[in-house]
């Protein structure tokens, strides 16, 4: 049952992202409703047991980007492994304050991991989609990553209880 609500929740949040959250911008940047789940998800259960999941959700999410194909299930994948490592060698408890630190490292490891992935995509010739944070100035792209972050933090603030009670295994 947890598995199939699992499954459920993942794909309404891609759906979520893919067609409504877009209008949620400000100033060009909207949360990222998928990410603060799948990092919910590692958080509470650990990357070997849901890599499968992040890396199924970020290909389904690929399918609809426009970008070149991986390069969200590639961001999300190292995004997920890195915070299950700090998640598993520095902050060892499921705390409100230790799930907020792990949300923005994750938001920051997520955009550069994307950023740098986008690079080699089009350095490679891969693609010609330039993303807006390849030709932007530093300032920028930190307004961009605090307006990004404090959305992800709202989010967090709504689901903390409940993917809690979801992904957690006593």
């Amino acid at each position: 049952m947890k598995l199939f609500l699992t499954i459920l929740i993942l794909l309404l949040a891609v759906i979520l992202q893919t067609t409504l959250v877009p209008f949620l911008a400000f100033v060009g940047v909207s949360p990222n409703l998928v990410l603060v789940l799948l990092l919910f998800w590692v958080i509470l259960r650990s990357f070997k047991k849901v890599w499968i999941g992040v890396l199924l959700t970020g290909l389904f999410l690929d399918f609809f980007s426009g970008l070149p194909f991986g390069l969200i299930s590639l961001s999300l994948v190292g995004t997920a492994f890195l915070i299950d490592w700090f998640n598993r060698n520095i902050f060892s408890m499921v705390k409100f304050w230790v799930v907020a630190v792990l949300i923005i490292l994750g938001t920051l490891i997520y955009n550069l991991l994307f950023i740098g992935l986008a690079k080699m995509f089009i350095l490679a010739g891969a693609s010609q989609v330039i993303p807006w944070y390849s030709i932007e100035s530093f300032v920028t792209w930190l307004f961009r990553m605090t307006i990004e972050i404090l959305y992800n933090l709202l989010i967090a603030v709504i689901f903390f209880y409940g993917a809690k009670k979801i992904f957690h295994q006593e």
